[in-house]
């Protein structure tokens, strides 16, 4: 089957070229877009922030109007796969918006399975969003290693279960036709070469020791918020400045 990715603030948003979806199917065939758009959408909480936060937003709470997440990137045709690169609620305060369409399935590290079941579940009767005032049948799946989609270039998008010191339930996302990895704030990509082992200390290192470990072929790296050189800012650099700000 043929899908559509988009990535997200936080999180990698599929859904199915022609409308439709293979349910129960662990690998799935892809049309990826990531390649030539590596610009991410914001899964957060709220309204989008200062540049530092990046941005096209996907809001938790909608004003009048507005599109819906994910209307822009695929219109008329609303998500069936979300994958959340971690729990935290600047990354996916905005996931019951998406679940609100309907036969949504999200994929997250294991640990925090229970966490997103809760949070899908939740009644919110003092102030009803979208998911509340018209429940939707949503799935959750947790990620142990690595959940593989098919792209119809013969090429894939693999999510992999990384170590992390920022969340136990952390995921990065590999895009093979563009070389790309995904990341939330494990690294913040920078317009420049950083200094060496700049910016985020270990999380860094261990974003890069993964991407080895892994074999993952990346020119690419992606994050989830944009970094800054004092003047202007980035959303995607070189995997050679990661390296860099990792300390090797």
């Amino acid at each position: 089957m043929d899908h559509e990715l988009r990535l997200l603030r936080g999180a990698v948003l599929l859904r199915p070229a022609d409308g439709s979806r293979d349910a129960g199917t662990g690998r799935s065939r892809a049309r990826c877009e990531a390649g030539d758009r590596a610009e991410p959408q914001h899964a957060g909480r709220g309204a989008p922030g200062p540049p530092a936060r990046g941005g096209i937003a996907a809001v938790r709470r909608l004003q009048p109007g507005r599109a819906r997440p994910g209307e822009d990137a695929f219109p008329g045709k609303p998500p069936r796969e979300l994958v959340c690169t971690h729990f935290h609620y600047d990354h996916v305060g905005g996931v019951r918006e998406f679940a609100a369409d309907g036969d949504l399935t999200v994929h997250v590290g294991t640990p925090s399975v229970a966490f997103f079941e809760r949070a899908l579940a939740a009644p919110h009767e003092v102030d009803p969003d979208r998911l509340a005032t018209t429940p939707a049948k949503t799935t959750v799946r947790g990620i142990d290693d690595t959940l593989t989609f098919e792209t119809a270039g013969g090429g894939t998008v693999s999510v992999h279960r990384i170590v992390s010191d920022h969340a136990d339930d952390m995921v990065i996302v590999h895009v093979s036709s563009g070389k790309l990895v995904f990341n939330s704030d494990r690294w913040n990509p920078t317009p420049a070469p950083p200094a060496p082992a700049d910016q985020r200390g270990r999380l860094t290192t261990e974003l890069y020791d993964a991407i080895q470990a892994l074999g993952l072929d990346v020119d690419t790296v992606v994050g989830g918020h944009r970094g800054s050189d004092g003047t202007t800012w980035a959303h995607a650099a070189p995997l050679e400045y990661l390296k860099r700000a990792a300390g090797y």
